[in-house]
């Protein structure tokens, strides 16, 4: 009995010359039809007495065929196509020249790239939640160069909304100090060139993103420090991370 209502059906979308209106006709024939039979079979029709009496009273699909295309007119339906698509087209192109006047496509692929450049925090690494971040912090190698000790250490940063403050907002001013007292200040501008000791620099970063930041930086001493504290000690959302190295170089 499925097969013959198939039957029924496909004759009845063959009469559509509009094609792509035929899947939704059909369904729409189907759930008719299957009502009927459900109403049917709750009266006392066994199933499938119910499904010839409900496709008996279908009609003649030829007929039901032809006045369904009249009212799927195969020019409106093509010309309805025709426009939806020049309207998609039309608002990619414009998207695209804004974003090249605006110098955004760049922009958007680099922070694609760096967005899934971003790494888990390394387990065990202090973490802190704010109002607008999650940021997470951990040691890692301290090593010597030109008579100085390098200590490095990892900041991630995930922003909670990608279009409200930027991770700046998150990192802005920070302070860092040690167990021996020192304390300095992070400046994203700084030069990685400066001489001297007690200073941060960056030595990589994916920090052109959507919402995952993550910083590699270091502090040039010239002492092996046991534990260094990042502070962001600034307005009512002030929070402290700490990384500690078990073994100093």
């Amino acid at each position: 009995m499925e097969e013959r209502f198939e039957n029924w059906c496909w004759k009845v979308t063959d009469q559509v010359r509009f094609w792509p209106d035929r899947a939704e006709i059909a369904k729409e024939l189907t759930a008719h039809y299957e009502d009927h039979v459900k109403d049917l079979e709750r009266l006392g029709y066994e199933r499938e007495m119910a499904e010839q009496r409900a496709l008996g009273v279908m009609g003649d699909p030829v007929e039901i065929g032809k006045a369904l295309d009249k009212a799927h007119k195969p020019w409106l339906g093509w010309l309805w196509q025709f426009t939806r698509g020049l309207i998609l087209v039309l608002l990619a192109a414009c998207l695209v020249v804004y974003l090249q006047a605006d110098g955004r496509v760049n922009d958007a692929g680099y922070r694609i790239q760096n967005q899934l450049a971003w790494r888990t925090p390394a387990q065990g690494a202090d973490r802190v939640e704010t109002e607008h971040a999650t940021l997470w912090m951990a040691p890692g190698e301290i090593t010597e160069e030109d008579g100085h000790i390098h200590a490095a250490f990892q900041l991630w940063v995930k922003m909670k909304d990608p279009f409200g403050y930027s991770p700046n907002y998150a990192i802005a001013y920070l302070e860092i100090a040690d167990d021996r007292g020192a304390v300095s200040r992070w400046d994203q501008q700084a030069d990685d060139t400066w001489p001297g000791v007690g200073y941060w620099r960056g030595i990589q970063s994916t920090d052109m993103s959507w919402t995952r930041y993550q910083w590699t930086l270091e502090l040039v001493l010239d002492y092996s420090p046991e534990w260094v504290e990042v502070r962001y000690p600034y307005g009512g959302n002030d929070w402290t991370l700490r990384a500690e190295w078990r073994e100093t170089a």
